[in-house]
């Protein structure tokens, strides 16, 4: 059912098309209004079942700091943009509606709703957000802006002076968008946001978004980052090898530039309340078999959960009849792949040195289960 808007009517139509333009490349009606706009703002009581998740660009880490979730409505529907976990905790408590921020539009438009969301966080509205969140949720609408068919001013919302300062270039247009619409002062900040997350894959942006990396950070390391692109450019890698060298590059430079960021403080001093000495692990870890029944008996899930730190733990095994070659050979890939892993980001000889005593004893106690495996088949 198509729901009736509160406030001013608008005039219904199209999103304005690229030929709705002179040569210029400027609105024939430049004192239309935009059909995303809004028409009116209130704080409504909403059926919990009515509100849509909106997920065209990616949540923010920390929640929204408001007190209502923050909603759109279009005709399509109401749409959350932000602290949806309160209209799920809402429904948790068996409530059927819940009252929310709401601005009404009179078109509905994917690139709107992904415009409003980022916006939220970058002029303050539901919090604050980590660099690498609003870098990123800024290039998901640059390339949304770029791949829709709208004239571009269109998302603007200037009124009169709504065709001031774009150039009929599509790229640029997008900058300025984005520069008007994210509350910037200038279109520098957009490009900065556009260049630090250039050749970042998933798992390095969230690395950077979860070690809270500053914009400073960014700035510092553009420089180095732009020789290391240069390399890799005459080397003629493609795109994928480009973000994969990249991305590692960057978190490296990280470590180097943040050595005490809390993460990596977090991980060492757990690494190091974990183990012991090299000479008490391999102690601990192989004490000299004697005959098969005896050994068995000393092998206890605790010993086997023990050596399996950062990783899934063999299951109950409570006897060396449990053991298997394909634990063994679960266990032995797990360790390879966390030392591939977290290799790249230990910033410290100590870190390193903590770390490898870890995956010492891992490794000692799947030869403990090797021997064990071996006495039982001979």
């Amino acid at each position: 059912m198509k729901k009736k808007f509160l406030g001013q009517q608008r005039e219904s139509g199209k999103e304005v098309k690229a030929q709705n333009q002179n040569s210029s490349g400027v609105l024939k009606d430049e004192v239309a209004l935009s059909p995303f706009g809004t028409v009116a703002r209130i704080i409504g009581d909403l059926a919990i079942d009515e509100i849509r998740y909106y997920d065209g660009i990616p949540d923010y880490v920390k929640p929204a700091d408001v007190e209502r979730p923050i909603v759109v409505s279009t005709p399509e529907g109401y749409f959350c943009l932000e602290a949806w976990d309160l209209v799920e905790a809402a429904r948790a408590a068996g409530k059927s509606s819940i009252l929310c921020d709401v601005d009404h539009i009179a078109e509905h438009s994917d690139i709107e709703l992904g415009i409003r969301k980022s916006a939220s966080r970058d002029k303050t509205l539901g919090g604050d957000a980590a660099y690498m969140e609003r870098s990123r949720n800024c290039n998901y609408l640059y390339e949304m802006l770029l791949s829709s068919n709208s004239n571009l001013r269109v998302f603007s919302h200037g009124g009169r002076r709504r065709g001031e300062g774009f150039v009929n270039n599509r790229e640029e247009d997008a900058i300025h968008v984005l520069t008007l619409r994210l509350g910037k002062k200038n279109r520098d900040t957009v490009n900065a946001y556009r260049h630090h997350i250039k050749h970042l894959s998933d798992d390095a942006i969230r690395f950077f978004i979860e070690n809270n990396a500053t914009k400073k950070f960014f700035e510092d390391a553009q420089r180095k980052k732009k020789s290391f692109l240069r390399m890799l450019e005459e080397k003629r890698l493609d795109s994928i090898e480009m973000t994969e060298q990249v991305s590692a590059f960057m978190m490296d430079l990280f470590a180097e530039y943040h050595p005490k960021d809390k993460a990596e403080k977090k991980r060492s001093q757990a690494a190091a309340s974990r183990v012991e000495s090299v000479d008490s692990v391999v102690a601990e870890c192989i004490p000299p078999l004697t005959e098969e029944g005896d050994d068995a008996e000393d092998i206890q899930s605790d010993d086997i959960e023990d050596g399996v730190t950062s990783a899934e733990p063999i299951n109950d095994v409570k006897t060396d009849q449990s053991i298997t070659i394909e634990i063994i050979k679960t266990a032995t890939l797990d360790l390879a792949r966390r030392l591939a892993e977290n290799m790249r980001t230990i910033a410290s000889v100590k870190e390193i040195e903590n770390y490898l005593k870890q995956e010492t004893a891992n490794l000692l106690r799947i030869m403990r289960q090797v021997q064990v495996l071996a006495n039982r088949e001979a």
